[in-house]
């Protein structure tokens, strides 16, 4: 789990506990301090909409107006990123000689190539112990090696799991 994750988990923890939000406005609001750690231009102009007088209407709009076309590349950013992404996950699920092993990182990665409401809850090593505390019953003895791979936590209380082959 890559340092992002771990603070965008700790965040949503923080706003689940204090704040009574919809689900993607705390998701938005997390990428948006994620952002403004990571990257000079959400700090600069996070910092001009906070330095902005509350009565200076004009100056805000300016800020807002510089926050949307900040935004805008960077979506755009995002969506190149994603597409490289995508037809690297193409190839390597197209080639034969792909292992379990490169495709359960690949994913690993990039969950939000099943939606961007999920999140990646644990993985095959943790989720050996993740499994077995929730479902010891189904995955006894010899089926234990049959638990999946991946387990994804999706909004409303959703999961999905990953089952690589």
């Amino acid at each position: 789990m890559t340092r992002r994750d771990q603070a965008r988990r700790s965040l949503f923890r923080v706003f689940e506990r204090f704040y009574e939000e919809a689900p993607e406005k705390r998701r938005a609001i997390a990428e948006l301090v994620l952002n403004a750690f990571e990257h000079d231009e959400y700090w600069v102009v996070t910092r001009r909409i906070d330095e902005a007088p509350k009565e200076d209407v004009l100056r805000l709009a300016d800020v807002l107006h510089d926050w949307g076309l900040t935004e805008a590349a960077g979506v755009v950013s995002r969506a190149k990123a994603r597409l490289k992404a995508l037809n690297a996950f193409q190839r390597l699920s197209a080639e034969p000689r792909s292992l379990e092993m490169q495709m359960h990182r690949a994913l690993e990665g990039n969950v939000w190539i099943f939606g961007d409401e999920y999140e990646l809850l644990k993985s095959n090593a943790t989720l050996q112990s993740v499994v077995k505390r929730l479902t010891d019953r189904v995955y006894r003895g010899g089926r234990g090696q049959k638990r999946p791979d991946l387990l994804l936590v999706g909004s409303m209380g959703r999961y999905l799991l990953v089952e690589l082959k």
